[in-house]
């Protein structure tokens, strides 16, 4: 009886020993604060956040977030390598606009304010880290080009 007893109070002293070496090794989560240059009007500004190791902006790693002022501020993100996505939703549809050819029709802009040269960047490209603390990020929008 003895050895049973003390069989269980290593199991548990075992399993409340990881328990606390996971709590102790889990990363912290700041938050994102995003600071948009360039807004057009009143217009909404849309912010999508993704993981920038997966190079896919239509994966968001956190929901759309959306502000009607000149920040957007993405809560207990988690630390790691993320890219963002701004846009100004000008006719109020909650997308962005695009040409046929993929050429934005709405202002737009990355972390990072990559080139837009050769067309939307890939999120590695618009890479930042964010750590345990809070990370200022700072996009300009890029404006489209009006045809005559």
């Amino acid at each position: 009886m003895p050895q049973r007893i003390l069989k269980t109070v290593k199991k548990t002293c075992y399993t409340g020993t990881l328990f606390l070496l996971f709590i102790g090794r889990q990363s912290y989560a700041g938050d994102v604060l995003v600071t948009v240059e360039g807004i057009q009007a009143t217009a909404t500004l849309y912010g999508a956040l993704v993981n920038s190791t997966s190079g896919d902006w239509a994966q968001p790693a956190l929901q759309v977030s959306r502000n009607e002022g000149e920040t957007l501020h993405f809560a207990d993100v988690p630390a790691g390598e993320y890219a963002i996505q701004v846009f100004q939703d000008l006719n109020g549809n909650a997308e962005l606009d695009q040409s046929r050819r993929g050429v934005p029709l709405e202002p737009v802009g990355f972390s990072g304010n990559p080139s837009l040269f050769n067309g939307k960047p890939s999120a590695d490209k618009a890479r930042f880290e964010h750590g345990s603390a809070d990370t200022q990020v700072s996009i300009r929008l890029r404006q489209p080009k009006k045809r005559n």
